[in-house]
């Protein structure tokens, strides 16, 4: 699987799926080493059932933190969001994707963002403050975006690469693994999001805000963010001025720190590809126009 992984530097799906097959086959790995070492008898059995302690623990701790979501929300202090036209707006998604809406979170950041928790059958949608400073039409591509996850089930497979990279610390190839699939990931909900809603450039301009990019976008792209309630840009057609939204007080120059964002070379690649996509999609358009 690695090497088709290899073979297909420009097909995210593909690589998607074959490294969601390495994260199972390092599993099925550690598996067998430890039934082999067990197997063995004498001085090796010890060995051998603390890898198939940590095979089980893995799978175990993963399936917790798939299915339940409340103890990340309450960390998360989110509640559920209360604004009918944003809930309206993800049925409108859902219904897209053909699947039953997620049940729609709020979490007091000044960042936008937007992340899902939980199983493919009750996922939950979880969005920070700092969302509604976008317009409708962004909002709307960063919700096709994580209902392109949800689609995906991404969430299980992230879960187990997440644990596996915590408790594997010491497999390199784990770590390279759980780097790749997320942004793997990340190229096939821009590709499905775009399809969707038809305008790659919303989800464009949706990732220039959120990275905080005002000029040419790959310039000073940061690595991590230390953001705080004062470089937000409000414009007039975002949501929080359209609504009276004002911005939670209790948040004004909070800082937050070490916040992990991806590299700036992930970020450009994103948008070159959401950009390839909405010169095709005008190409096709101007074809059956003819």
């Amino acid at each position: 699987m690695y090497a088709v992984y290899r073979s297909h530097p420009g097909d995210s799906r593909t690589r998607s799926l074959a490294l969601s097959v390495m994260v199972m086959v390092i599993l099925g790995v550690y598996s067998g080493l430890g039934w082999a070492l067990t197997a063995g008898g004498g001085g090796w059995k010890y060995p051998g059932l603390v890898l198939f302690a940590l095979v089980a623990l893995i799978l175990a701790k993963s399936l917790v933190e798939y299915m339940y979501t409340a103890p990340h929300l309450r960390t998360m202090h989110a509640v559920p969001l209360q604004d009918p036209q944003l809930v309206r707006l993800t049925q409108e998604v859902a219904t897209r994707f053909k699947i039953a809406p997620p049940e729609i979170y709020i979490t007091h950041y000044e960042v936008p963002n937007a992340f899902t928790l939980g199983r493919k059958s009750q996922p939950r949608l979880i969005i920070t403050d700092g969302l509604l400073d976008l317009t409708y039409d962004e909002v709307r591509a960063v919700f096709a975006h994580e209902l392109a996850h949800i689609k995906s089930n991404d969430s299980l497979i992230k879960t187990v690469a997440s644990v596996m990279r915590s408790m594997l610390f010491f497999d390199p190839m784990i770590r390279h693994v759980y780097s790749r699939i997320y942004v793997e990931k990340e190229f096939v909900a821009d590709e499905r999001s775009a399809r969707v809603t038809g305008k790659p450039q919303d989800l464009v301009s949706a990732l220039r805000k959120i990275y905080k990019e005002v000029l040419e976008f790959g310039e000073g792209l940061p690595s991590q963010s230390v953001l705080n309630y004062s470089q937000k840009i409000y414009k007039a057609e975002s949501i929080r001025l359209q609504q009276g939204i004002p911005p939670d007080p209790t948040l004004k120059n909070r800082f937050i720190v070490e916040r992990k964002m991806m590299p700036g070379s992930v970020v450009m690649e994103r948008v070159k590809r959401l950009n390839e996509m909405e010169k095709e999609m005008r190409k096709v358009k101007r074809t059956r126009r003819k």
